[in-house]
């Protein structure tokens, strides 16, 4: 041991300690680092998901959402991912992907709603619908009450437990101190009550275990003898403090490295001291967005202040339905106020309008327009005069615009549709018109004059009365691009006006005016290159009439 000593084996072995706490401590801050990359990554695909969603991408979209469920493994985070996988099975008119999405979300939660506030009346509805379809009340009590239950392995209190649950088997274990836990499984059913009662079985007393009291043990002090006192001789004694100081030396040594190593970890492992905490003034043109915070909601909608916010950067998230999401960092400085001021842009939307409320649609107040039967109706009354509506929701810039439009008449009165409209007088803006059966024409509207870019057309691609006809309109920078039931009829270039809002104006002239409006939907993409359009427009010669009933035709 003097050798061991001497050789410096305590100052080796101490030092060897150090390095074994840092090593371990590296391994344990390498697997959370891991950990949280992975997290990360999780995170990063479901906000490009939702992002692709809000760009109108909704291939991307679903493609992005399907791969983040699949690795999501906390509820609430997989909730969100399928609620917005749900959303936009549900833009793109998928109902039946939709309506699984919303089933996983009930099998999570049987309890969780939409916000109201965010997304919109007919997915509220809808969610609703598959909820009273999908799951049931059930009530289950035990014999004694009292007992913890667990269903599905998830602790829900005690007995008796009233609640709702997704439809199907489910596994329940009640526990009771004193009583034998009992497993079963149940089946709720929607045309069943589905009340489940059980008796919990008392344990014997050779069941129950109950440790034996340990008493320490009493140690009988023995006997020392005599020691005699014996004086060292001065080389001895000498001898022996010199390897006292040593041993003493290696002590403080390990005590040493293990405190060193100690305070090395506790310091890397604790959370940095908290530096204050401030405010965030969130406001949003228009208001009424939902507030996120670093990702998590705060029940909070623009305009508002967040308060008891830590000081440091954050990511304010802003969402609307009907507009696209918007984010940013802020930075939060101790008992000072950070300030978001957001412009909300117009995002992508599909309308079928199956609630029979025609959603954010502002009409001309003469009663033509009515969202009835599961479409947006125009019912003619003989004024002789078009009858108008608009989405008061824009500006729109680059977009595509599709519409199914059915004309009961088949009359040739002219059915517009109006976009890029400067304002929502439309007093400036292009037209895309359709008259049936057989003809389509491309207007621009200057100071609320209109002028013919692609005069009054027969296509065969028109279908007549008492058929859905397809409408496409693609904007792409400043070339407009138009479909007929999947035909490209006509294309033209003008830079007059890059954005605006979009409505449609249909001519009335009797009772028997009749046009449905359905499966309507907006998708966005940014400015491309030109698509070969048919002519750059010239200075274009008047046309204040535009109808073409008004105007002389020969028909085919």
């Amino acid at each position: 041991m003097l050798v061991l000593r001497e050789s410096g084996y305590f100052k080796f072995f101490s030092i060897l300690i150090l390095l074994v706490f840092s090593a371990v401590f590296v391994i344990f801050s390498s697997f959370n680092f891991i950990l949280r990359a992975q997290q990360t990554d999780i995170d990063k695909i479901l906000e490009e998901g939702k992002k692709a969603y809000m760009d109108g991408d909704y291939e991307r979209a679903i493609q992005l959402l399907n791969q983040a469920i699949a690795l999501i493994k906390n509820k609430s985070t997989l909730i969100d991912a399928h609620l917005s996988l749900a959303l936009t099975y549900f833009t793109v008119n998928q109902m039946e992907n939709c309506t699984e999405q919303i089933k996983s979300i009930l099998k999570l939660n049987p309890l969780f709603k939409p916000d109201p506030e965010f997304f919109s009346p007919k997915f509220v509805k809808l969610f609703e619908d598959v909820r009273k379809a999908n799951t049931s009340e059930v009530k289950v009590t035990s014999v004694p009450e009292g007992a913890n239950i667990f269903i599905d392995e998830e602790n829900k209190g005690y007995t008796p437990f009233k609640g709702m649950l997704y439809t199907g088997k489910h596994k329940i274990k009640i526990i009771k101190e004193g009583f034998g836990p009992v497993e079963k499984e149940i089946n709720v059913e929607r045309t069943r009550e589905n009340i489940f009662e059980v008796t919990l079985t008392p344990l014997t007393p050779q069941e129950v275990k109950i440790p034996p009291e340990e008493k320490p043990e009493e140690k009988k002090e023995e006997a020392k003898p005599e020691e005699k006192k014996v004086e060292e001789m001065p080389e001895v004694k000498e001898k022996y403090e010199k390897e006292g100081k040593k041993k003493s030396s290696a002590l403080i040594y390990l005590i040493g490295g293990a405190i060193v190593t100690g305070v090395v970890v506790a310091l890397l492992l604790s959370k940095k001291k908290e530096e204050g905490k401030g405010s965030i003034d969130v406001r949003s043109t228009p208001t009424g967005a939902r507030i996120y915070l670093d990702g998590a909601d705060t029940g909070r909608v623009t305009n508002a202040v967040l308060t008891d916010v830590k000081a440091g950067t954050h990511t304010v998230t802003l969402r609307k339905d009907r507009y696209r999401e918007y984010s940013t960092s802020v930075n939060v400085v101790k008992n000072q106020t950070a300030f978001v001021n957001a412009s909300l842009n117009p995002g992508a939307f599909f309308e079928n309008f199956d609630d029979n409320v025609a959603d954010y649609w502002i009409d001309d107040g003469t009663g033509r327009w009515r969202a009835t039967g599961s479409q947006y109706r125009m019912y003619g009354n003989g004024l002789n005069k078009y009858a108008k509506t608009y989405y008061s929701i824009g500006p729109y810039a680059n977009f595509t615009l599709e519409l199914y439009l059915y004309d009961l008449a088949g009359n040739l009165n002219d059915r517009a549709i109006l976009f890029r409209s400067t304002d929502t007088s439309f007093r400036n803006c292009y037209s895309f018109d359709i008259a049936v059966p057989g003809y389509y024409s491309v207007w621009k509207a200057v100071n609320e004059n209109w002028y013919p870019i692609k005069g009054w057309t027969y296509h065969s691609a028109v279908r007549g009365a008492g058929n859905w006809n397809i409408l496409k309109i693609v904007c792409s920078g400043s070339t407009m691009t138009f479909y007929i039931n999947n035909t490209n009829v006509f294309s033209f270039s003008d830079a007059s006006y890059s954005s605006g809002y979009f409505g449609m104006e249909f001519y009335d002239s009797s009772t028997a005016d009749r046009v449905f409006i359905d499966n309507l939907s907006v998708s966005l993409s940014t400015a491309g290159s030109s698509t070969n359009p048919e002519n750059v427009v010239p200075l274009l010669i008047p046309g204040n009439i535009k109808s073409i009933s008004k105007i002389k035709v020969e028909v085919p």
